[in-house]
């Protein structure tokens, strides 16, 4: 139903929790509020098809030469990288005949198939201004006859309307949201390319130089005129009008990646587009613009009027080169801080394009930390995220290949839960309203910022039929507790010391624990922001909170909810197997320890009451004594061990 799009941001997630029978575990329950975040890929080279997009697609032309798509076999470059502006007709088939029998070998009811399992909801589909409109007589787009190094710009456009007209693209466009609708996914609807080009790369149809890097520097982009603009939006009209008539739209963009184009221009043509598209479709179906992270600050400053316009969103694309996952996700936070200021003032960014690859990965398991760390960063900040692309790249570029395992249904899993099974970050809240921080020495200390030095991931396993975790830092380093108490993130392995046990409950719609060293202290934050694990027993300065999005908390405290848990838990074996990964040198390994205590208490309460649990871990019955100021209620019932079904699970 095109109306369930409405909002330009993702709501605030709901969370209900459920006592199950005999009060033995708990079920979270969450959701959103408004419409669910993005979980999008592009189904690229298409429509527009990309010279280097080279693996897992047809061969009907011949063989390419090394390194260039099949679809341009027989062709020759004008360009150093071929476009689909050198399509036309050979000897042995025509440019149109070449073109529909791509569409026929590429779109195929198996990938939306395998893309329902994943996990993905919706499919943005780049195509051309030459797929929606068609030009009288033998006129192009306004650009010149030839280039600033006499490349034969005119002509490389006329033979992109020379391929097929716009009613022979069609019937593919039906069958993507045929296919779409078939496995429960909508279709954004790109406009990858404009005319005259916004970047003069061969991704909008035509390089504009014979070398593209030439073609990338200012002056070599020709959509900035008012017969281009003129055109870009009838194809947004036609784009918009054709998708009225699906159930399963999404939104539409109306431009991809424009480079050195006026951001006020820009700002003219946004308005146009997103008005006559609003002619067709409701307020509530996103028109999405496009804007480079590095401009997000002149938009929100000019931004879209989104009560004159309707729903807006601002697509923008984040690639980073990296010798290490981590060094990436280093260059990523800026992207990230950009995105969640803007999200604040404007809200509605989606990440339309953005890969595991272009970076170097230590370990499948490491590729895996960076997709979970992108993917609940800048969800959590935005609309969603939308991965180039399902095939046809090499390595990681291609969805469908999947070469490091990534568990997508799992990464793209509601943020608002407790502790996530894929290592995505998260930040520490304190019960003195601070953010638990680490500095590069490992010293750990209270912050008012949550930052990078705010980050934390979890690495979490089961010992004796409890839940343990480890905490790396930003910094790759391990939260240690010493046997005095001292606590610091310096570790670069992790053993014992590293091991802490979890203690969980939920007050006020968050996840509350309280972690307990392997020396049975608890970790425990000090009024002056000193952080230790010291405590003998759990109250209010050891209440710490999960937090995904800071944006969940809004700077409210936590409850004044105690918790008083028995300390004293012996601990008799350690042994380390190689079982556990570790991010540290590709090195796994497992704890387990033997010994649990005789017996642990369990009070909780607050202001007004109190509630003590008694449990004995080695009888058959368990007494629950638990009251208020006025009434004491005991329950007394047979006892389980715990297992892994017996904690909070995310549905």
């Amino acid at each position: 139903d095109n109306s369930s799009v409405g909002s330009s941001r993702v709501g605030r997630p709901w969370c209900v929790w459920v006592k199950m029978l005999f009060f033995t575990s708990f079920v979270l329950l969450c959701g959103s509020t408004t419409a669910e975040p993005v979980r999008g890929i592009n189904y690229g080279n298409r429509f527009v098809v990309e010279y280097w997009m080279t693996s897992g697609v047809p061969k009907p032309f011949g063989e390419p030469s090394e390194g260039t798509s099949p679809f341009f076999a027989g062709l020759h470059n004008a360009a150093d990288r071929f476009a689909m502006a050198d399509v036309v007709d050979t000897p042995s088939v025509s440019a149109k005949d070449r073109m529909m029998t791509w569409l026929d070998q590429t779109i195929k009811d198996e990938h939306f198939k395998n893309l329902q399992a994943s996990g993905v909801n919706v499919i943005r589909l780049p195509c051309g201004y030459w797929n929606w409109v068609s030009y009288p007589g033998n006129s192009t787009p306004n650009a010149p006859e030839f280039g600033k190094d006499g490349f034969p710009i005119v002509q490389q456009l006329r033979n992109l309307q020379r391929i097929a007209s716009p009613a022979d693209y069609r019937p593919y466009f039906d069958r993507v949201f045929e296919y779409a609708h078939r496995y429960g996914m909508k279709v954004l609807l790109d406009l990858h390319a404009v005319p005259g080009s916004q970047n003069g790369e061969m991704h909008s149809g035509i390089v504009t130089a014979f070398k593209e890097d030439d073609a990338k520097n200012a002056g070599n982009q020709y959509f900035a005129t008012d017969w281009n603009q003129q055109k870009a939006v009838e194809a947004v009209e036609e784009m918009a009008k054709f998708g009225a008539t699906k159930p399963n739209l999404h939104s539409i963009q109306v431009i991809n990646e424009p480079q050195h184009i006026d951001l006020g221009f820009l700002k003219g043509y946004y308005e146009t587009a997103c008005g006559q598209a609003r002619r067709h479709l409701s307020s509530s179906i996103p028109c999405v613009l496009f804007s480079w992270t590095w401009d997000m600050q002149w938009w929100q400053d000019n931004k879209v009027d989104a009560a004159r316009f309707g729903t807006i969103w601002y697509d923008t694309h984040i690639y980073h080169n990296g010798k290490t996952s981590h060094s990436a996700i280093s260059a990523y936070w800026d992207d990230y801080e950009t995105v969640r200021t803007f999200d604040y003032s404007v809200g509605g960014v989606l990440v339309g394009e953005w890969s595991l690859a272009l970076h170097e990965y230590g370990s499948d398991e490491d590729a895996k930390a960076t997709a979970a760390w992108f993917v609940q960063k800048m969800q959590c900040f935005g609309v969603g995220t939308v991965y180039w692309t399902y095939d046809g790249g090499p390595g990681e570029w291609s969805f469908s290949g999947n070469p490091h395992g990534v568990d997508w249904p799992v990464v793209w899993a509601n943020r608002a839960s407790n502790f996530r099974p894929d290592s995505a970050p998260f930040s520490i809240f304190t019960f003195h309203g601070k953010w638990l921080s680490v500095d590069p020495s490992g010293e750990l200390q209270s912050s008012d910022l949550n930052s990078q030095w705010e980050q934390w991931s979890a690495y979490l396993y089961w010992k004796d039929g409890q839940q343990k975790v480890a905490l790396q830092s930003w910094h790759l380093k391990w939260l240690s507790a010493a046997p005095d108490g001292t606590l610091t993130a310096s570790a670069a392995t992790h053993s014992a010391w590293e091991e802490f046990s979890i203690y969980s409950y939920e007050t006020e719609g968050h996840y509350r624990m309280a972690l307990q060293s392997f020396h049975g202290k608890w970790v425990s934050v000090g009024e002056d922001g000193v952080v230790t694990a010291r405590a003998s027993n759990h109250s209010a300065w050891e209440e710490l909170t999960v937090v995904y999005c800071d944006k969940e908390v809004l700077g409210a405290s936590p409850s004044h909810e105690l918790v008083d848990m028995g300390s004293d838990l012996s601990r008799e074996s350690f042994d380390v197997r190689d079982a556990f990964d570790m991010d540290n040198n590709s090195k796994r390994d497992k704890f387990e320890m033997g010994g649990n205590s005789s017996s642990e208490e369990f009070a909780m309460g607050s202001i007004s009451s109190r509630e003590h649990f008694e449990m004995s871990s080695n009888s058959s019955s368990e007494d629950f004594e638990m009251g208020s100021n006025s009434s004491r209620d005991n329950f007394e019932m047979d006892s389980k061990s715990m297992g892994e079904d017996d904690v909070f699970v995310l549905v």
